[in-house]
């Protein structure tokens, strides 16, 4: 006798998200998209189905979505040739927001670098001052700063490195699920020798109540 059986947690493979990038839309990430699937056949082929051989697709060229949460057929379903699927197609629950792309500004101040002893290191060069930084609107709208990620040490000749850059929010934290446009930048240090030089401290008046001793150059 036919029997119905219905699969949970079975795996949606998405086709071709990419191209909500060009309807200004992108699926929110790291969703873990999974369907029911009910099925009909003999009974002992419905028990000797797994989830793993049973195919479902979801092509976003197929569908029309928009921002926030909603519930979209799949285009889909492949299943054992001993068995059929009972009724439509399924749909999933996916959670899609709005595309955007921003730039913002390489913070070289927060380069970490240290000059050898007898020179000093004026603001180090960045080969380009921002990069556009691009994903969900939600994580894209925490992005405050974009970091150079750099430690050098004992500087005492220009030199160039090539440093990883990382998407930081207000509180320095690393923002996730965002692309920059340039993932490193090149970073130059053009040390300048110091050099002492005597100093003479020339003061007017006298204050029987001040004693001076020492003058320290700061």
């Amino acid at each position: 006798p036919v029997q119905r059986m219905t699969f949970n947690n079975v795996p949606v493979q998405i086709q071709n998200a990419e191209s909500l990038i060009a309807k200004g839309l992108i699926l929110v990430p790291n969703q873990n998209v999974t369907t029911r699937v009910p099925l009909e056949g003999a009974a002992n082929d419905l028990f000797s189905t797994s989830i793993d051989s049973i195919n479902v697709i979801l092509d976003i060229n197929q569908r029309t979505l928009k921002a926030g949460e909603q519930d979209v057929q799949v285009t889909y379903v492949q299943t054992p040739s001993t068995i059929i699927l009972n009724g439509s197609n399924p749909t999933v629950q996916l959670q899609v927001d709005e595309y955007l792309r921003k730039p913002v500004d390489i913070k070289k101040d927060l380069l970490d670098f240290e000059a050898a002893p007898g020179f000093y290191i004026p603001e180090p060069q960045l080969e380009r001052n921002f990069v556009t930084v691009s994903g969900p609107k939600t994580d894209v709208d925490k992005v405050a700063t974009v970091k150079p990620i750099a430690e050098k040490r004992n500087i005492s000749a220009t030199t160039r490195e090539v440093v990883k850059l990382e998407a930081l929010d207000s509180s320095d934290q690393i923002v996730s699920n965002v692309t920059l446009s340039e993932s490193y930048v090149e970073v130059t240090y053009v040390p300048q020798p110091v050099k002492e030089v005597p100093v003479e401290a020339i003061w007017e008046g006298v204050n029987p109540v001040i004693n001076l001793t020492t003058i320290h150059a700061n």
